[in-house]
């Protein structure tokens, strides 16, 4: 009987400890996230024009990943992910 209580409190304060290891951690990856967004915004700081032309080219670094068309008729907000081109209409 005593063992097995042992084994409770054990057990109870790993997964406290795992709580708190992984709430600095997630704080510590979301930190590096936000970092990451304030360095590509101060590298990106130009006016993005639009194009009549729908992507179809591999983007070459981040900045061509994100594509603003308008053909005068559609509005589209057209980004790069997992290798292929995706897009959101605009209003």
């Amino acid at each position: 009987m005593e063992e097995i209580k042992q084994e409770k409190a054990i057990e109870i304060n790993m997964n406290e400890a795992e709580t708190i290891v992984g709430d600095v951690l997630g704080a510590r990856i979301f930190d590096d996230d936000l970092s990451f967004l304030k360095t590509q915004s101060i590298i990106n700081t130009a006016i993005k024009k639009h194009t009549a032309t729908v992507p179809t080219y591999s983007p070459k670094n981040f900045n061509e990943q994100i594509v603003f068309y308008d053909d005068d008729t559609n509005f589209r907000l057209y980004l790069w992910i997992n290798g292929t081109w995706r897009y959101i209409t605009l209003t």
